[in-house]
């Protein structure tokens, strides 16, 4: 029976036809999902490629950044300003150095949090006595000097200002001091 029905040729490349377009959508489904995972594939490697190109720029762009800085003195003395970690003892002999001109009687710090821009901001409040305003001012210009080891920005200050007083000035002061922390 089936040998009778292929002897006509149009029903041959009917049947064939027929196998044909059911081959294609057996195809179509079979490969379909390949299809889309490998779209997905070449879309996520091509972001990847082009995120690693980013990342391979900003390192670039930070290596020379980082040349210029170690290769310029002044941004040197900079970076050893802020550039160290938070240590009591260098802040304390740093507060000391300067003690001809005043009478340290009360040091109190504490750390602070992180800044946005990697800095951290630590509290620094200091009870002296200053004998005369020459005495003080030469301590202000020592905290705040940009050629100290440590950079320190006054916050706030408080002492009586009477001219004719010949005794020492209590005076206490609040700063602020940037420094690098890991």
């Amino acid at each position: 029976m089936w040998a009778n029905s292929f002897k006509n040729p149009e029903q041959k490349s009917i049947y064939a036809s027929v196998l044909i377009v059911l081959s294609l959508i057996v195809l179509f489904f079979v490969t379909k999902d390949s299809y889309y995972a490998n779209m997905e594939k070449n879309t996520n490697l091509e972001a990847l490629t082009n995120q690693s190109q980013e990342l391979k720029d900003e390192l670039n762009a930070l290596n020379k950044i980082k040349s210029d800085l170690s290769s310029s003195p002044q941004m040197q003395k900079i970076m050893n300003q802020y550039g160290w970690e938070f240590r009591e003892d260098n802040i304390i002999n740093n507060i000391f150095m300067a003690n001809r001109w005043i009478n340290i009687s009360d040091i109190s710090m504490d750390k602070w949090e992180k800044l946005p821009n990697w800095l951290t901001l630590a509290n620094v409040s200091i009870n002296l006595q200053a004998q005369k305003i020459e005495d003080l001012n030469n301590y202000y210009n020592y905290l705040t000097s940009e050629n100290s080891n440590l950079r320190f920005v006054i916050k706030n200050t408080n002492f009586p200002f009477n001219m004719k007083n010949t005794w020492t000035l209590p005076v206490s002061i609040s700063l602020w001091m940037y420094y690098f922390s890991k």
